[in-house]
């Protein structure tokens, strides 16, 4: 009796468990809850660069401090790439210059969802700049499925860097669809 009653109460949670999931029951609602304000996904993440000064790595326009920069050592074109760790979307992005001298500068920005895919065009700016200035996008809808971040600049009076280079959003999160049922709960 015990034994038919253990294996009932298994199979009707397994059952519960299956038809929450197919239901939604285990996803958030955003009409339920305020969206999470966005984080900079690029912060001391990992990052690669066309190349740097030694005292300049490109770790430097990832590490929070305006007071730090990667330095390319040498004119564009030049690119620095953030690795956001797993996809993301992608809200806004910011860079905050570093150069002497002030000029007309041409900068583009691609994203990138995995290694053996193409990337895309996530924006252009395109001007007047000079040191300590900020170039701020926020694109009309946010950029979904983005990983691996490149600034790549292709025109500058200066040698190339940044003080900072600013991802903001937040991280896919993957839906669950149910909790896992354990066997060792059930004694028969």
């Amino acid at each position: 009796m015990k034994r038919r009653l253990f294996g009932a109460l298994k199979a009707a949670a397994v059952f519960s468990a299956l038809l929450l999931a197919s239901c939604g029951q285990y996803q958030s609602n955003a009409s339920d809850q305020p969206a999470p304000e966005p984080q900079n996904l690029a912060l001391g993440k990992p990052v690669t660069a066309s190349q740097a000064l030694a005292d300049s790595p490109p770790e430097h326009a990832v590490d929070g401090e305006v007071n730090t920069l990667w330095g390319a050592g040498g004119f564009a074109p030049q690119w620095i790439e953030i690795d956001l760790g797993q996809q993301a979307t992608i809200v806004q992005v910011r860079l905050t210059v570093a150069q002497t001298p002030a000029g007309v500068t041409a900068h583009r920005v691609w994203g990138l969802a995995a290694q053996d895919e193409g990337y895309r065009l996530l924006h252009d700016f395109i001007g007047e700049t000079q040191d300590g200035a900020v170039l701020e996008h926020t694109p009309e809808a946010p950029w979904e499925g983005v990983r691996y971040v490149r600034v790549e600049t292709l025109n500058s009076p200066s040698w190339v860097a940044w003080r900072e280079v600013e991802v903001m959003g937040q991280v896919v999160q993957q839906a669950a669809l149910a909790p896992p049922v354990d066997d060792a709960a059930f004694v028969e």
